[in-house]
């Protein structure tokens, strides 16, 4: 005897009987389909935290320096320092007897600056024109030329600097036997106000002009002149 298949699927599945045709007759297939199965149900994801974006942080801007532009000398308002005469002109006027010398005719006052302790003049103009004459003097020809060639003189007017070429120097025998080297410059056109002449001479080293011995330093003259 054959064998017969018996296959059953229950609970809205297929329920099929299959059997050898010789033994169990036609195939007979009965489907039986019941119950419907819901749908599966979705799982939901699993839902992030929120996050929190927190708000910007309020910085003040940086303030930014705004550049202070540069005043133009406005031509029209004049010089703010006196004219500074050609060499030629200021050697003409070095036997103009109307126009004062600085030291020799103002102030009288030949006394040396220490380079801790510079000396400081202030002087009232009165007349247009002015020579600035500024000496140094040694025992002898021959020491003033030694001294001269060790030394660095500069020369300023309100803080700028004055060319030599501006000036006119020559040599002046005392009586007592020194000589001495004389740079003088011819100011006049006087803005009024006060002007500040510097005299400064620089010495490197020890050095002796045949009177006293200067140590190394910087010294200083400086000369208040107030214009009207």
């Amino acid at each position: 005897m054959k064998r017969c298949l018996l296959l059953e699927v229950r609970r809205g599945l297929l329920l099929i009987w299959l059997a050898a045709a010789a033994a169990c007759g036609p195939v007979r297939v009965t489907t039986l389909v019941t119950d419907t199965p819901p749908p599966p149900t979705a799982v939901p994801s699993a839902v992030p935290p929120a996050t929190f974006t927190p708000y910007p942080t309020y910085a003040p801007p940086t303030p930014t320096a705004t550049p202070s532009p540069t005043p133009t000398p406005d031509p029209a308002a004049g010089p703010v320092v006196p004219r500074i005469a050609t060499s030629p002109e200021t050697k003409v006027n070095l036997k103009n007897k109307a126009v004062p010398w600085l030291n020799s005719d103002l102030l009288k006052d030949f006394r040396e600056p220490k380079p801790d302790e510079p000396l400081v003049f202030e002087v009232q103009l009165k007349s247009a024109g002015l020579i600035w004459d500024n000496w140094w003097c040694a025992a002898s020809d021959e020491i003033l030329f030694g001294t001269l060639a060790s030394m660095k003189f500069d020369y300023r007017i309100d803080g700028e600097p004055v060319t030599p070429d501006s000036s006119f120097t020559f040599k002046q025998f005392l009586a007592d036997g020194s000589a001495c080297s004389v740079t003088a410059y011819y100011l006049l056109d006087w803005p009024a106000g006060t002007h500040a002449l510097q005299y400064t001479y620089t010495i490197t080293g020890n050095l002796s002009d045949g009177y006293r011995l200067y140590m190394p330093g910087v010294y200083k003259r400086t000369y208040n002149v107030a214009a009207p």
